[in-house]
């Protein structure tokens, strides 16, 4: 249902915007695709003034319309303008949406012989339109499967690619913290089997199979593969130039089968994200921008989506690897390897607050925001406040200078509890003045908001 309106901030058009889209004799939208720009949060008061998209409660996916064009936006390795950037993707995001791509970009449509000038206007780029409409019906289907259908896959991190280092959150108990999401999994009625009670159970069930370290890995158990002949048949459906820059970097000497590592809970699926092969060659840097992830590594997601079957990916903590593959920094295209190897899927990377420099790179193939409220209670759509609040205090701290009254400001002054899972606190063994949190317990009223229950 196309709407057209002057400004969303307008109550009035809020209120016509509801009845059309939330009508007493017909059903309600489901997914809604928003092309205006800007943001409907006012950071100034009290309230976030976010009562339309709570009251909707639906996914807001953000469709951008660059005032660029489309030669620029294939040129430039960050994707938009700043001015684009910040109107089509900061402001929204607080706001809550999800940032999706630039699906139209300027161009000279005519020229007007009597005024010498030409006409500009907007011409549609038809593939990012496709890959748009899919995210919209991804976010559907996730919420039309019942509960207990829906397969889901919590990713960990894994740098450097030595065991001792898997899942490593600096400053985050990322373990604890999927453990804490597998149980909230199941509690809101998702098939997930054989929980491990603890962060260090997780742990130790994973190494017992093959991960990146690659000591005694013909020891190891292979709980599922990928065969050859699958990722070929795979390999040969991606973009041209895609194919020979692995080709040329990787070359295409494959096993019979690529292990695939991770537990598999029931629907639920834990799974170790591959290197992207800077510990193959020591030349490599694990945050080049150029350096082409291996053969398994694209193996491992073509695997989550079409053998798994999964429907919505959780990158859970932080130093993972997907953000700083070869692409654009937004606005990504179909030669982006967030996007060859992601695809339309419904993702989510809960990313601890205390970074917001890899946090901002960890949005890169992430469409559904980063960094969450510790707080269980809070609404996820408020977590840019909360980001932002930190941001102040942590820089008051540097300047030598005391926080600011708030309940964050406060938190800090007291200094006085015990580290407790999802409260900000310096908390005992923290030698760093800064805010930051132990574990994610918020996932538990965040995640049944964006994979609906």
């Amino acid at each position: 249902m196309p709407v057209f309106v002057s400004s969303l901030r307008e109550v009035d058009v809020q209120r016509q915007v509801l009845e059309y889209f939330q009508p007493s004799a017909a059903p309600e939208i489901q997914v809604l695709l928003n092309a205006t720009s800007f943001s409907l949060a006012r950071l100034d008061g009290e309230s976030l003034n976010l009562d339309l998209w709570k009251t909707l409660n639906v996914p807001v996916l953000q469709v951008i319309f660059s005032s660029g064009t489309q030669e620029q936006w294939r040129s430039q390795h960050r994707g938009l303008s700043p001015r684009d950037t910040a109107m089509n993707v900061a402001l929204p995001e607080v706001d809550g949406r999800i940032i999706s791509r630039a699906v139209s970009f300027k161009t000279v449509q005519r020229r007007h012989p009597a005024l010498q000038v030409d006409g500009v206007g907007y011409e549609p780029v038809d593939d990012r339109i496709d890959w748009v409409a899919e995210l919209a019906a991804n976010w559907v289907r996730l919420q039309q499967t019942p509960v207990g259908d829906r397969r889901i896959a919590l990713i960990l991190a894994n740098y450097p690619t030595r065991d001792s280092r898997l899942a490593n959150g600096v400053g985050l108990d990322t373990p604890a913290s999927c453990v804490a999401i597998l149980k909230a999994l199941a509690a809101a009625g998702y098939a997930v089997e054989n929980i491990p009670q603890t962060g260090d159970e997780l742990i130790q069930r994973l190494i017992q199979g093959v991960t990146n370290d690659g000591e005694g890995r013909e020891l190891r158990l292979v709980r599922q593969s990928l065969p050859r002949s699958g990722y070929e048949a795979y390999f040969a459906t991606l973009p041209s130039v895609i194919q020979t820059a692995m080709v040329n970097r990787w070359g295409m000497e494959l096993p019979e089968e690529l292990a695939i590592a991770g537990l598999q809970l029931g629907n639920v699926f834990v799974g170790v994200q591959p290197s992207r092969g800077y510990d193959l060659d020591p030349s490599l840097n694990y945050h080049a921008p150029d350096l082409e992830p291996t053969h398994d590594y694209l193996a491992f997601y073509h695997w989550l989506r079409q053998e798994f079957g999964v429907q919505a990916i959780v990158h859970v903590g932080k130093h993972g690897n997907l953000e700083w593959l070869p692409g654009k920094s937004v606005a990504l295209s179909e030669t982006c390897y967030p996007e060859v190897a992601l695809g339309a899927l419904p993702h989510l990377y809960p990313f601890i607050v205390n970074d917001p420099g890899e946090g901002a790179q960890a949005k890169t193939p992430c469409p559904s925001g980063d960094c969450r409220s510790p707080d269980a209670t809070d609404d996820p759509r408020r977590v840019v406040r909360f980001v932002a609040a930190t941001r102040r205090v942590n820089r008051r701290i540097l300047r030598g200078r005391k926080p600011k009254s708030s309940p964050i400001a406060r938190d800090w002054r007291s200094n006085h509890h015990p580290a407790r899972p999802g409260k900000i606190t310096l908390g005992s063994g923290n030698p760093s003045p800064f805010l930051r949190f132990r574990t994610l317990p918020c996932l538990p009223a965040f995640l049944p908001r964006w994979l609906p229950v």
